[in-house]
This record gives C-alpha cells, sequence and structure tokens, in this order.
C-alpha cells in the first residue's frame, strides 16, 4: 500500500474534519443539541491531537483549509454564528 498510508495525527486531523462537518450539518437543521454533542466529541478530538503531539495547531488548520470541506475553516463568521447559537441554549 505505497502512498496509502496515513499517519496517527493525520487520522485524527481527518476524523476532526469529519466532526466539524456533523457540527455544521446540525447547525444547518436547527439540531443544536446534535451540534453541542458533535462540539463535545470534536474537543476529544482536539485534546488526542493535542496528545500526539505531532503537527501545530497551525499545521492542522492549514491542512483543512487545503482540502476545503470544513466551511467554518473559511469563514470565521459562520463559525461565530454556530458559537452564538450554541451559548443561546444555556
Amino acid at each position: 500500500m505505497i502512498g496509502l498510508s496515513r499517519s496517527k495525527t493525520e487520522l485524527l486531523v481527518l476524523r476532526l474534519e469529519q466532526v466539524m462537518m456533523r457540527v455544521e450539518s446540525a447547525f444547518e437543521r436547527g439540531d443544536y443539541e446534535a451540534a453541542r454533542s458533535a462540539v463535545r466529541n470534536q474537543l476529544e478530538v482536539l485534546h488526542s491531537l493535542h496528545d500526539e503531539g505531532e503537527w501545530s495547531e497551525e499545521q492542522i488548520h492549514r491542512y483543512l483549509a487545503e482540502r476545503g470541506l470544513v466551511r467554518s475553516i473559511r469563514d470565521h463568521n459562520y463559525q461565530e454564528r454556530i458559537g452564538a447559537a450554541l451559548r443561546s441554549m444555556h
């Protein structure tokens, strides 16, 4: 499997990408409870990435930005809207 092997860190970053897309999808549906659950999962993945320590936050951000699948990476206002909606649930 030449060229198909991914490091544990890259797999975690791809998992983070999936979870971030789940947050966005739930937000778009107005399912804020599902979005909050996904955010909790996102934090777990971020903690795992921190523990790995192989990639910096900048490397993770750049990798996800280059892939272009996570809207909140490309649009800071969108990220703020998600945060505001979830905070309003308290």
